[in-house]
């Protein structure tokens, strides 16, 4: 994982722990579930059967948050991108199936990460255009121009957890 990936996924758990902890009142266990760089790998690899695949990863995500649910846990499942290119399934549709699949998993939110867009911003606006994508994103990486109809200039996410308001956000840097 690059630095500025890390960098990125800091402040974005930062900004949600900080929220989460604004309240003096009562302190509450929630569980992160977290996804990174998985780069369009929809199916488990040939070589080794226990990685990679969506189904796999949908099963495990179900899993853990309905281990949490009967323990009287929350969970927040995100994912810090790169969720496309990578793969010969990138390759077939320029992410489209890796975008269409990544929103069914049940994430509560994910970041557009810069493989995610390598098809050229223009494709990706259509792309977000003609999904029903489900998944809220955040986007702290891409300039983002009014010639965009589906691009939308979001770098934060709110959820609810333990009736307190979570805000997702993620920053850009130049840093290497």
């Amino acid at each position: 994982m690059s630095k500025k990936r890390k960098s990125f996924f800091n402040v974005l758990l930062l900004s949600t722990f900080s929220l989460l902890a604004a309240s003096t009142s009562e302190a509450k266990l929630i569980q992160i579930l977290h996804t990174n760089d998985t780069h369009s790998f929809l199916n488990n690899t040939q070589h080794k059967n226990d990685l990679g695949g969506s189904a796999r990863l949908k099963s495990l995500i179900d899993f853990y948050k309905n281990k949490a649910t009967d323990d009287g846990v929350k969970t927040l499942v995100m994912d810090a991108g790169d969720f496309t290119e990578g793969n010969i399934y990138y390759m077939a549709d320029q992410g489209r199936k890796a975008f269409e699949i990544h929103s069914e998993m049940g994430y509560d939110v994910g970041a557009l990460g810069n493989h995610d867009y390598l098809m050229g911003s223009s494709e990706l606006d259509k792309i977000l255009g003609d999904l029903n994508f489900k998944l809220p994103l955040v986007v702290a990486n891409l300039q983002i121009g009014s010639q965009f109809k589906n691009i939308k200039e979001k770098n934060c996410s709110l959820q609810r957890i333990h009736d307190r308001r979570s805000q997702n956000c993620g920053y850009g840097s130049d840093d290497e």
